[in-house]
């Protein structure tokens, strides 16, 4: 009777941390000056990289701050970028050059604090990420 218990917990543990969801915050804590009340967005491999997908959108709080929030996120590591719209106007390093793609990882609760230093489209076609 014990080993069947054991075996039952041990299956009820295991099915609720493989379908265990959080909740996420993700908020941008500095902008370049420009652009500074465009819509934002996250993309990433959750999302089919889709640069404006509205369950995606961040929004303004109280202080000013841009802030997307998620329920029910599955726990996971991820790969996001922040956008305002389209693959043109991806998020870059400050000097307009590429960046790779963020790199999170899901395992509770939790919120990440991200700056963007720079936009691709503020730059000449040949420092930006899609050389256009």
């Amino acid at each position: 009777m014990l080993k069947k218990c054991s075996l039952l917990a041990v299956i009820v543990l295991a099915f609720g941390a493989a379908h265990a969801q959080y909740s996420v915050k993700v908020v941008i804590d500095a902008l370049p000056p420009k652009h500074t009340d465009d819509a934002m967005f996250l993309m990433g491999d959750y999302n089919q990289w889709n640069p404006n997908d509205p369950n995606s959108a961040f929004v303004k709080d109280a202080t000013g701050k841009y802030v997307m929030s998620a329920p029910d996120v599955p726990a996971n590591n991820y790969e996001i970028k922040v956008t305002r719209g389209s693959a043109g106007t991806v998020e870059c390093a400050a000097d307009g050059k590429p960046i790779d793609s963020r790199k999170v990882t899901v395992s509770s609760d939790t919120t990440f604090h991200l700056t963007v230093a720079g936009w691709t489209d503020d730059f000449p076609k040949t420092t930006g990420y899609l050389k256009r």
